[in-house]
């Protein structure tokens, strides 16, 4: 449970971090023009921006064929 707890923290840390800085993340314009992301851990945060703010999409372990992540959406 501590774990979990951590790792939700650790997660409404970088969250405010992308509100405050939304270009911190880096540039995956490979998979989609606006995608971007933030490790957290072993997995990556996609987002995109908005014009009032940010728009989490997913969080994926950075082990995933991350391409294939975003086939079936978007």
């Amino acid at each position: 449970m501590e774990a979990g707890e951590q790792f939700f923290r650790e997660f409404n840390r970088k969250s405010q971090q992308l509100v405050t800085f939304p270009n911190s993340g880096k540039s995956y314009a490979e998979i989609h023009s606006d995608l971007r992301g933030l490790p957290l851990e072993g997995y990556i945060i996609f987002y995109r921006l908005l014009d009032d703010g940010i728009e989490i999409l997913r969080v994926v372990s950075g082990r995933r064929n991350l391409p294939s992540v975003f086939d079936e959406s978007e």
